[in-house]
């Protein structure tokens, strides 16, 4: 056997089994909720009467909840409501808070220009920020923590969850919690959270809860079978298209980082993280400067007032705080239309409103250099894996940003189609909230077999995957064709059957089981020379620029390592009888075969006929590692 594949450090395999129930109306698994939250937005998620996951819209109809604290006078703004205060109270609005939790002042790093900045005070990191207790009384300076920040934003989810089910009590929550954070911020977050009121079941990786969201199993929660509920931002209505067991690549781009994690999964939604690669640098952030550009850009020409991107001026800067919010809203509207998408700004600067707009193709070529970034980000991971693009059996898109049809377009030329199956029918904005609730409610529902901190727990999550495909060659005269029963990357432990129909001709049936090999084959495909019509070489046309030979990439699997073999002897019934006369017929003759692999790599083969009185099995045992 060869060696296991284990997770890189700081990534958690764990498993989550999609109920098989369409719709479940207990009370317990309707009073949780799934909580995704990032550094930029946040989303919440219900289960509705039908046992499927909501995304829920706030007080302010807001389903993408702004990660932002805001203080005027003696208000409180909270969510969306701070975004305005951007433009003349920046010193008093607070983002991108949640990746600051449970870190020193030392090890901040890099802060939002945009947002009040965070203070040394005794080492902790510390907003200083300007309120007045009483309408008319005087300013004085309030201190808060990340932690309670944190706190007074995730109450004001809870709060909005809590009204969106008529003031249920919320019995328990799953959060989204970025896999690489260290045990101290898991800590701080959830200490914050339980300040907050909050229950919290567990934390999710993010990958993972997108992965569970599009579960491929017909009676997924997930998956709705009408069309209402893709409307208030759930899931699309058509069965999800992907093999039960395969490679997956999650691609999250969050406001102000992009991270790619492959995983193994399995026909039980068994989840093995095989690498994972994060650009601190490229986000949602570089599109939002791409269209502020623009039209700064188009702004200057119409007007003859100078506004430059990189002017640090305080007139310019609030010039550009209102160009950069209305930007922002422009690439939500490009995100859910091919067409064009406006933008409006009243008194952008010395007084000029500004109204613009932008089509889809407008924007999409002045965002290539940044697509170009995130492909190749995706095809870095893929080679840090040492995994090729026709290896991928699914790419789920996760943040706001990956609605552009952009993105999703860039990717196709970098992956294959067949056979990778891009997901984005769940608003990638919601996904990982969506993945979040069902977790939850299979939890309360289907409780784990394991208590957490055990060491069954440990052995799960800590597990290993095959990191060669495991099938079957059948002895044959030509070349041996594999036929793969356990692909590679697959969750340890695992089982499979596979049934081979057996012809009569045959008594005694043999094969083999073999490690496989994949194979990536390249051929470059030259187009076909069109020939001109001799009558139409004397007119004078424009010369057409000749068409680039194409890449074509396939994955083939072949064998490359003898296992075991087995010998299953077949015994054909015989039908008879009609009437006086005794006819004989054939029924079709099934050989089932079922191949165990244990966490340690040891293999059972075993291989018996369908359908017998008295089952005769042959089996076959392989050590493992």
């Amino acid at each position: 056997m060869s060696n296991p594949i284990s997770p890189p450090p700081g990534l958690a395999n764990g498993a989550a089994t999609p109920a098989t129930a369409a719709a479940i109306a207990n009370e317990e698994a309707h009073s949780v909720i799934g909580i995704n939250f990032g550094n930029a937005y946040a989303s919440i998620a219900v289960i509705n009467k039908e046992g499927r996951a909501d995304t829920i819209a706030n007080e302010d109809g807001e389903r993408q909840i702004a990660c932002a604290v805001s203080f005027l006078g003696s208000e409180t703004y909270i969510g969306n409501q701070a975004l305005p205060q951007l433009v003349k109270n920046s010193g008093n609005t607070i983002l991108a808070f949640r990746n600051f939790l449970g870190l020193s002042f030392s090890e901040i790093g890099e802060q939002s220009p945009l947002s009040a900045q965070l203070k040394d005070v005794d080492g902790v990191p510390t907003y200083v920020v300007s309120v007045t207790p009483e309408p008319e009384g005087e300013a004085q300076e309030k201190t808060l923590t990340v932690r309670e920040v944190t706190v007074l934003f995730l109450r004001s989810l809870l709060q909005s969850a809590q009204d969106f089910l008529s003031h249920r009590i919320i019995k328990g929550a799953v959060l989204s919690c970025p896999s690489d954070w260290s045990v101290k911020q898991r800590d701080a977050l959830l200490e914050a959270a339980k300040d907050a009121g909050i229950n919290v079941i567990t934390l999710m990786d993010p990958a993972a809860a997108a992965v569970l969201a599009y579960a491929p199993s017909s009676a997924s929660p997930a998956l709705p079978t009408d069309t209402k509920s893709a409307a208030n931002g759930s899931a699309a209505p058509e069965p999800h298209p992907v093999p039960s067991d395969r490679r997956t690549l999650v691609l999250d781009i969050g406001a102000s980082s992009t991270t790619a994690t492959l995983l193994s999964v399995s026909h039980h939604s068994l989840v093995h993280a095989l690498h994972q690669s994060t650009d601190s640098t490229l986000g949602g952030k570089q599109l939002d400067s791409v269209l502020l550009s623009h039209f700064a850009k188009e702004f200057s020409k119409k007007s003859g007032v100078a506004l430059s991107p990189t002017s640090t001026t305080p007139a310019d800067l609030r010039a550009l705080a209102k160009l950069r919010a209305a930007c922002e809203l422009t690439k939500r509207s490009l995100s859910a239309t091919q067409g064009s998408a406006t933008l409006d700004v009243e008194s952008l600067k010395d007084g000029m409103d500004y109204h613009g707009s932008i089509n889809s193709l407008r924007f999409d070529l002045l965002a290539r250099s940044v697509y170009t970034r995130m492909t190749d980000h995706v095809r870095a991971c893929l080679g840090e894996a040492k995994v090729d693009p026709t290896q991928i059996g699914e790419v789920i898109l996760v943040g706001g940003t990956a609605s552009l049809p952009g993105i999703a377009d860039a990717l196709q030329t970098l992956l294959p189609d067949p056979p990778t199956v891009l997901s984005n029918s769940i608003p990638p904005g919601n996904v990982v909230a969506v993945g979040c609730a069902l977790h939850a409610r299979l939890t309360v529902t289907h409780p784990p077999p394991v208590s957490a901190g055990s060491e069954e727990e440990q052995a799960i999550l800590k597990g290993q995957a095959l990191s060669l495909p495991i099938g079957l060659v059948f002895p044959s005269a030509g070349e041996p064709v594999f036929w793969q029963v356990i692909n590679a990357g697959t969750p340890l432990p695992a089982r499979r059957k596979v049934r081979i129909p057996v012809p009569s001709s045959i008594s005694k049936l043999g094969f083999e089981f073999w490690e496989g090999k994949e194979e990536v084959k390249v051929e470059t495909i030259v187009p076909p020379k069109v020939e001109q019509d001799p009558e139409d070489e004397e007119e004078e046309e424009e010369e057409e620029e000749e068409e680039e030979p194409e890449e074509v990439r396939t994955l083939h699997l072949v064998p490359s390592t003898h296992l075991c073999s087995l010998l299953l002897p077949v015994a054909h019934p015989v039908l008879a009888q009609e009437g006086k006369k005794k006819k004989s017929a054939e029924k079709t003759t099934e050989a089932e075969v079922e191949v165990v692999v244990a966490q340690d790599g040891k293999i059972r083969a075993r291989a018996w006929v369908v359908g017998q009185k008295k089952v005769e099995v042959v089996e076959a045992d392989v050590e493992g590692w």
